[in-house]
C-alpha cells in the first residue's frame, strides 16, 4: 500500500513532487478506508517526503531520487519479468527510461539552482581610498 493525500495539493511540496513523476492517479482505498487518503500506485506520501529530505528540499532533486529509486529497483530485478507467447518484457529494459527522466530531473535541478545562485547578490565593503592634501 502507498498511502497518500487524496485530492493531490498542488501548494505542497509533496504534493508537486508526485505531480512530477506522475504518480497521481488513485488505485483505490486504503484497506482499512482513512478518510482524505488513497493508495497511490508507486510511492506513498511518506517516501516522497523522505525523498525531499535527501534533496534538501528541491522537489525536482525529490523527483529525480524517486524515479532514479525505481529505475535501480527494476534493473535489479531478474533477466526476464514478464512472457507470455510471443511477448516477453524485461526489467532491466524498463529500467533504463526511468535512469534517463531521472537524470533530465536532476539536469533540470541543477540548472534551477544554478539559476537561484545567479539571483544572489554578495556585497562587499569598498576599498578605502586615502587622500592627501597637498
Amino acid at each position: 500500500m502507498n498511502p497518500g493525500v487524496y485530492p493531490i495539493s498542488a501548494d505542497s511540496p509533496v504534493g508537486r513532487v508526485r505531480i512530477h513523476v506522475g504518480d497521481t492517479e488513485s488505485q483505490g482505498e486504503l484497506l482499512p478506508p482513512v478518510p482524505g487518503q488513497v493508495n497511490y500506485a508507486v510511492w506513498s506520501d511518506a517516501a516522497l517526503e523522505a525523498y525531499l529530505t535527501t534533496a534538501g528540499g528541491n522537489e525536482l532533486r525529490a523527483a529525480a531520487h524517486a524515479v532514479n529509486t525505481l529505475a535501480i529497483a527494476y534493473a535489479q530485478q531478474g533477466r526476464v519479468g514478464v512472457r507470455a507467447d510471443d511477448l516477453q518484457l524485461t526489467m532491466p529494459d524498463r529500467g533504463a527510461p526511468l535512469a534517463e527522466i531521472a537524470e533530465r530531473l536532476y539536469r533540470s535541478a541543477d540548472a534551477a539552482d544554478a539559476a537561484a545562485a545567479d539571483d544572489v547578490f554578495t556585497f562587499a565593503p569598498a576599498p578605502k581610498r586615502r587622500y592627501t592634501c597637498v
